[in-house]
């Protein structure tokens, strides 16, 4: 064999192998993708709920709940997670919207610790089982002898829940606080991205309290893309009370 022949080989042999192992690596890389037909079954749902009780104690209701119910609502309950209807519980109120013929409620839970911590409390739940919450908490102090005028703002909270493995919830940051004329408030930022078969959908959410010595609310507000609308929110009364102690 000549020389230049065997060049020739060696050129021809290292360029089949390029190519082999390009072909593997993409056929490793499409094998690795999830196929947009892919649906979320009953026990990948047990597995999913089963992996996250490690570091989120509240998925042992869920799965406790989920497994209660029939096989027909287990399937209907799957069916509601994975609609491209599903941001439509996002705007997040009082309320029931029918999706896949189900309906899912969604409850807002305004409560007062008293005398100087407001909390506020937005769930989302189908066929009776949780699938997101949204919490808020404010700390304050204040003096009454000064017309309930808020003295101190000491912390505010925002936590959330989840337990639709198409939705990505977290928090945009911490929870801000601050004290503007009489009253303290606290504000929390979420961002929610949705897994529709057409890629992702961002929801911006926001939660609000406010309070002084006399008076708490509780407002939520976002975009919700599912309604192509803006929830500006209304604020809801946690509590009235004139006749609290002050707290030094």
């Amino acid at each position: 064999m000549t020389l230049s022949m065997t060049n020739g080989f060696k050129k021809v042999t290292l360029w089949s192998l390029v190519v082999c192992i390009f072909l593997a690596m993409f056929s490793t890389v499409a094998s690795a993708a999830p196929s947009q037909n892919n649906s979320l079954t009953v026990s990948g749902y047990v597995e999913y709920l089963t992996e996250k009780q490690k570091t989120d104690p509240g998925a042992t209701e869920v799965l406790e709940k989920f497994k209660a119910l029939s096989s027909y609502d287990q399937e209907k309950f799957l069916k509601v997670l994975q609609s491209s209807e599903i941001g439509k519980v996002l705007e997040l109120k009082n309320q029931t919207v029918m999706i896949e013929g189900v309906p899912v409620e969604t409850k807002a839970t305004l409560v007062s610790d008293l005398p100087n911590t407001l909390n506020a409390q937005w769930e989302s739940t189908v066929l009776g089982v949780s699938i997101t919450t949204f919490y808020l908490t404010l700390t304050y102090r204040f003096d009454l002898a000064n017309g309930g005028r808020v003295t101190k703002v000491v912390d505010a909270n925002g936590a959330h829940r989840n337990y639709n493995p198409g939705v990505i919830i977290s928090e945009s940051g911490s929870a801000s606080k601050e004290t503007s004329g009489s009253e303290a408030y606290a504000r929390q930022n979420w961002t929610a991205k949705m897994v529709p078969a057409g890629g992702f959908v961002e929801y911006a959410l926001i939660g609000y309290l406010k309070g002084d010595g006399n008076a708490g609310y509780a407002k939520f507000e976002g975009n919700t893309p599912a309604l192509n609308n803006i929830n500006k929110g209304i604020w809801q009364q946690i509590w009235y009370n004139d006749s609290t102690h002050t707290l030094k």
